[in-house]
């Protein structure tokens, strides 16, 4: 192929510190890449640029325009971000982004010349997580980019003659401040900056060697603990609601300070009533004290016993037995919470230790209640999730203002949407009793984020739903159930990379949450990534043989890779465990119309709408098996009959599989466009 020269706009991307996570951690790196790689790469066609190379970590990507690779460069960026701000630690993508307009010569396959020279050289210019332009991109953007930008000043670029004037993109997040590094970097040549930033180091290992003389921290490691679930030794078992939740308030009390690494619920009750020393359990955990506990109740008196184990000493650092009534229960809990603050020296901000005695209610029959209502509610049968919402709703008609009891109820109203009751009746509860909440405690994050779910899920109210899953996950970054509803939001946005990273987090976070665990599998299926998905409800499978969800999105999965003996073979399984749940039969009719079984298909869509006269069925759940059926007119004639109701399905249409047979027809861009999903 002939030499071609052309004006183009070269953008360099580096990801941040690579090289030397590579020597420390090489199989991270590697998942790093390959996840970086996946998350830029849609954008540069999307801005009709094209990727030219990849150098190790770096993409060189061209533009014909400078506009679009600045906003090219500005997209990217504001999605590393978001992802960056849930990522665990260590997981960050960080990248740096130059970007220059010159002359470039094409041959075989590649580009040269000085405007690829110079992209590369701006590059390491800007912040992490930033952008840098030279002057001749800055002249093509000026007043066509909403970001703000400033001119840093002209640098001497490596083997680059002629001093390039730099210019930075101010993203939202960044103050239009220039730190000390930009400021020295354009005012010194590279000779005087490197005296200057050795005077600088100077002061700076002098002063540090005077404070680390006198005020260095006798203990710098981060602290853990795992609090045991607290044995019950009542003669009466149905006390149990009460060890549960003395459990439970300390670990969510410990779990305010931010210094504290403290072991999930989900975790530590997976050791309820086995046998093992805490030394043993603390060493399993990778903690560096655990706390165990017992409680008696006789009556309306309670001895509690504690102990507070160092478990690399195998000694007690604290133990006490509390005799007490139910009206201190929460003297009683604060106290504990107090006690293990003081014994591993944990020093607290006023901001910290008001979160942690925050009591939702002040009335301990009502609390009382509210364990009876959880504890009830877990056990998930039909008759002990009636018991416990009867609890709840008893705990509120004591005490109308107990935040926490609205939200639980909030929650279970949400769970029960289209799986017991219709959308149009458990959400529009749900959003009644999570603003109830919420106006009497603004700062209960699960509740934000239910409502940001809510707002995704049912009102279809998209930018809202952003805003409170981000407000949520800024009141409590740990809190696994925000995750939990971002993931369906982000799915239902086709936003899978932050999915899926949040997905792997709440596993990170909460590692024994049976629902939590499902995710990441059904991130990967709605990406699109099948194999990634089957890994993933294997390994579901594998640890829950019982719960029914991830044979359900298994077989759905199949159904894409065109397995579809294996398919109904894992929906017939949840069936089993789940049986008469109408959604569960829909799907095993959509894996039947797919493998070409359309008797058996056309059994199910009769056997549903029989069904309908005693008991709701998604009438959407028929549209998915006329669409597998490829009958593109029955299927939406059933869209139109469930639009009204609002059920789940409507909000991830975008980003659904099961839809591709009637994606192209006018009919689903529109239905799209009343869901908001498209302009």
């Amino acid at each position: 192929m002939p030499e071609q020269r052309k004006l183009a706009a070269i953008m360099f991307t580096d990801m941040v510190g690579f090289s030397a996570l590579t020597q420390k951690n090489e199989s991270l790196a590697l998942e790093l890449l390959k996840l970086q790689n996946e998350m830029l790469r849609p954008f540069f066609p999307k801005f009709h640029g094209t990727e030219i190379k990849t150098i190790g970590d770096a993409f060189l990507v061209e533009f014909d325009s400078a506009l679009d690779a600045v906003n090219c460069g500005i997209e990217i960026q504001k999605t590393l971000h978001e992802y960056n701000s849930t990522a665990s630690v260590g997981k960050n993508i960080v990248i740096r982004i130059g970007v220059h307009v010159g002359d470039v010569v094409h041959r075989d396959n590649d580009v040269f010349g000085d405007g690829v020279n110079i992209a590369s050289r701006v590059e390491p210019l800007a912040n992490p997580g930033g952008i840098c332009i030279t002057e001749d991109v800055f002249r093509q953007i000026q007043n066509k980019t909403e970001n703000e930008v400033v001119r840093l000043g002209k640098g001497n670029l490596k083997n680059i003659q002629v001093a390039t004037a730099i210019y930075k993109i101010i993203l939202p997040w960044e103050k239009k401040r220039f730190s000390l590094a930009e400021q020295l970097q354009f005012r010194f040549s590279k000779k005087k900056l490197q005296l200057v930033i050795a005077f600088l180091l100077l002061i700076i290992v002098a002063g540090g060697s005077w404070w680390y003389k006198n005020f260095r921290s006798q203990n710098t490691g981060e602290k853990s603990i795992a609090v045991l679930p607290f044995v019950n030794q009542s003669a009466d078992a149905e006390t149990e609601y009460l060890s549960n939740g003395i459990t439970e308030s300390i670990i969510n009390s410990l779990s305010q300070i931010p210094s504290l690494r403290v072991i999930p619920r989900s975790t530590v009750f997976i050791y309820k009533g086995k046998q093992g020393n805490a030394e043993q359990i603390g060493n399993e955990l990778q903690v560096q004290s655990v706390l165990t506990g017992s409680i008696v109740m006789y009556g309306d008196k309670l001895r509690v016993q504690t102990e507070l184990i160092d478990v690399q000493k195998n000694a007690q650092l604290w133990g006490e037995q509390y005799n007490s009534t139910m009206k201190d229960i929460f003297s009683l809990q604060e106290d504990i919470a107090h006690k293990i603050t003081d014994k591993l020296r944990l020093k607290l901000t006023g901001a910290t230790e008001k979160k942690m005695m925050k009591r939702s209610t002040e009335n301990t029959a009502a609390y009382e209640l509210y364990l009876k209502g959880n504890y009830y509610i877990e056990k998930a049968t039909a008759s002990d999730l009636e018991k416990g919402l009867h609890y709840l709703q008893e705990a509120i008609a004591l005490d109308s203002n107990f935040a926490l009891a609205y939200d639980a109820l909030a929650f279970q109203s949400v769970m029960a949407s289209d799986f017991f009751l219709p959308p149009y009746v458990a959400m529009p509860e749900a959003i009644r009793l999570s603003e109830k909440a919420l106006s009497l405690d603004n700062e209960l994050s699960q509740t934000h984020a239910l409502r940001g779910f809510i707002k995704c899920f049912y009102e279809w109210k998209f930018d809202d739903a952003e805003k409170q899953i981000k407000l949520a996950y800024e009141l409590n970054s740990k809190d696994a159930r925000t995750l939990f509803f971002s993931v369906w939001y982000y799915t239902s946005m086709g936003k899978f990379e932050i999915a899926i990273a949040n997905a792997k987090r709440i596993q990170e976070l909460e590692p024994h949450w049976v629902l939590g665990k499902v995710w990441l599998g059904f991130s990967y299926y709605f990406a699109r990534q099948y194999d990634n998905a089957v890994i993933a409800f294997k390994k579901n499978i594998e640890e829950e043989p019982n719960f029914y969800f991830p044979y359900w999105y298994l077989g759905l999965t199949y159904v894409q890779l065109h397995k579809y003996d294996e398919a109904i073979t894992e929906i017939q399984t949840s069936i089993s465990l789940d049986p008469g749940n109408p959604t569960e039969i829909a799907v095993l009719g959509v894996a039947y119309a797919a493998s070409g079984k359309r008797n058996e298909a056309e059994k199910i869509i009769s056997s549903l709408q029989e069904k309908m006269k005693t008991q709701y069925v998604p009438p959407e759940y028929l549209a998915l098996i006329y669409s597998a059926m490829k009958e593109t007119d029955s299927a939406f004639v059933w869209l139109e009959k469930g639009f009204p109701n609002r059920g789940g399905i409507y909000s991830t249409m975008k980003t659904e599989p099961l839809w591709d047979n009637i994606r192209s027809d006018k009919r689903f861009k529109e239905l799209l466009k009343k869901i908001g999903l498209e302009k």
